[in-house]
């Protein structure tokens, strides 16, 4: 307080002083004087109103006791005095301003802050509640493990994909559940990733589910930095087992495929006429002579394959069924680079490509040249076969004329001789040894002679039956009608016979004998089979053909019994008809 009082005197003091030498020179040291005087006071703790209030004190004390110096002039230069000694306390107020400035801008500044800090962890805990609720929801397996593959996490989904409870495999080893052919591919994708941080690595494998069974997981992982575990993996992995398993299968298919194509001598092709690409399968490739990745790549180079009388032909057809969008099948021959012609049947039809909404054809070309030649031999054998069949029946026609005489002229002549002998010598026995004798034989007699009717009537049935006298004598149409009152007289199935033709004498002997002979195996197979009790026979002509029409109103027979190995009488009507034309 001593301090103070001393401090405003000295004060004081100076003021009078700095105020005379001012007024009586103006000089810049004065000036100085006055703010030193200035920075004094407020280093010693004294304040600007203070300082004023000293000023005043000091110049009412100058006004009584020094009247002269009471000017207007003199208060001004005593103002510039003041104004320096306050000039201190206005810098330290302007820094104080200043500072409490650069503090508010600052206080601005963190509560910006804070309000961001503030809506980050909001925004923090909205997405770790949304990755949680992601990660419980998820239908993969959320893995993180370290990089020995201890786990240290999973995720909820688990259960559903491996029947575990998460919990059960927190620091399970993950290499334990991991089927043994798998873990040196998982082992080497763990390398990787500690290879190269920032990759991304992804693995197919198989992993043990709770119930033992083994099912494939498809995971992708990378490296991540955990506060509490340090760097570690997460994984991401889904169930595959059916994608692997219809893979499989469709690898297995397109083995069979080509093992098929191989074995069956065809190829796929695909044709797209917009571009004019098109595509071959390997089998189609070594058809063709050539290796996989020389097959052509446009329709123009495939024609180039073809024999050059041909290619304009297939051509026209291809291009035309696509517009037509109709199913194409064409032979043809190509010319390998091998100098090998080889004779092909391609097929083909058009599709629509709803992926990429285009129109484009497939077909296959199958190697037919060894089918093509056993085609050909197998015609020739069926006309050598044609030829001997036509040669065997006519031998077989002319064998049943001569044991047709045969049975007529010599049997059916030695019965009845043997028929008079036995009369004659009914009468010798007679006439040796009485009427009563004869009489008592009487009854067998007759039994022998009508045995011997019977044989001689049999074997004019069976001569007739071999060969009909009736057919060289009157024709087809009375051999039929003929025919048919016999087949009625021992079978009592009602007949009937329609003519419509007007002549047919035009038919030669051999086509008469053939359809004589279809006639009699149709109606056999009718009394065989089909449990008729009426049967109608029609014959006309139609054009250059003659129609001979058999209907009966029996059980029928099946399309396909027609084509059965053992329906001999059938084929044997076809063979006949064919040598026929």
């Amino acid at each position: 307080m001593a301090s103070m009082k001393r401090l405003k005197k000295d004060i004081q003091g100076e003021f009078l002083e700095m105020c005379r030498d001012f007024f009586d020179a103006r000089g810049e040291e004065t000036l100085n004087r006055a703010y030193e005087l200035g920075r004094r006071a407020a280093n010693e703790g004294m304040g600007a109103l203070q300082l004023v209030h000293l000023y005043a004190d000091t110049m009412k004390e100058m006004q009584r006791t020094h009247p002269e110096i009471q000017s207007v002039e003199f208060l001004t230069l005593s103002m510039e005095i003041l104004s320096e000694c306050i000039a201190p306390f206005d810098m330290r107020h302007r820094g104080f301003r200043d500072l409490i400035f650069r503090l508010n801008e600052q206080n601005r500044e963190l509560q910006d802050e804070v309000e961001k800090r503030k809506q980050m962890e909001l925004k923090l805990a909205k997405s770790k509640r949304h990755f949680q609720n992601l990660i419980e929801n998820a239908l993969d397996i959320i893995t993180m493990i370290d990089f020995d593959g201890v786990i240290l996490f999973e995720s909820p989904s688990v259960h559903r994909i491996l029947g575990y409870q998460p919990y059960e495999l927190i620091g399970k080893n993950t290499f334990d559940l991991i089927h043994p052919e798998d873990v040196n591919l998982v082992r080497k994708r763990i390398q990787e990733i500690i290879n190269n941080s920032e990759r991304a690595v992804g693995a197919e494998y198989r992993i043990r589910h709770k119930d033992g069974s083994w099912i494939f997981l498809e995971s992708i992982a990378s490296q991540v930095v955990d506060p509490i575990a340090g760097d570690c993996m997460i994984v991401n992995s889904r169930e595959v087992t059916d994608r692997v398993v219809a893979r499989e299968k469709l690898k297995r298919s397109e083995q069979q495929l080509v093992k098929a194509q191989q074995i069956g001598r065809f190829g796929s092709w695909e044709f797209d006429p917009k571009t004019n690409e098109m595509t071959w399968s390997a089998e189609l490739c070594r058809i063709f002579g050539i290796g996989s990745d020389q097959y052509p790549r446009t329709f123009e180079n495939f024609l180039n394959y073809l024999r050059n009388d041909q290619r304009q032909q297939v051509r026209n057809r291809i291009l035309e069924n696509y517009r037509k969008q109709k199913e194409i099948g064409f032979e043809f021959q190509i010319l390998r680079p091998d100098g090998f012609e080889r004779t092909l049947y391609g097929r083909g039809e058009v599709v629509y490509d709803e992926l990429y909404g285009s129109v484009r054809m497939i077909g296959t070309m199958q190697d037919i040249t060894e089918i093509k030649k056993a085609t050909i031999k197998l015609r020739n054998y069926s006309e050598q076969l044609q030829r001997l069949t036509a040669h065997l029946e006519k031998v077989r026609e002319e064998e049943r004329i001569r044991i047709a005489r045969e049975l007529h002229d010599e049997l059916g002549q030695m019965l009845s001789v043997l028929k008079m002998d036995i009369y004659l010598a009914r009468d010798k026995a007679k006439k040796r040894y009485g009427k009563t004798f004869i009489e008592s034989w009487s009854p067998e007699m007759d039994r022998i002679f009508s045995r011997i009717d019977t044989i001689i009537h049999s074997v004019q049935r069976i001569s007739s039956e071999l060969r009909p006298e009736i057919l060289n004598e009157l024709g087809l149409e009375d051999a039929i009608v003929w025919h048919l009152k016999e087949f009625e007289k021992n079978t009592r199935i009602k007949t009937e016979f329609e003519n419509m033709t007007d002549n047919l004498g035009g038919l030669t002997q051999d086509s008469t004998i053939s359809i004589f002979r279809i006639l009699q195996e149709t109606m056999t197979n009718i009394l065989r089979h089909a449990e008729a009790s009426r049967v109608k026979v029609r014959l006309e002509k139609t054009g250059n053909y003659l129609n001979l029409t058999v209907k009966d109103d029996g059980v029928g027979i099946e399309h396909e019994e027609l084509d059965k190995p053992d329906s001999l009488g059938i084929t044997g009507m076809r063979e006949r008809a064919h040598l026929l034309g």
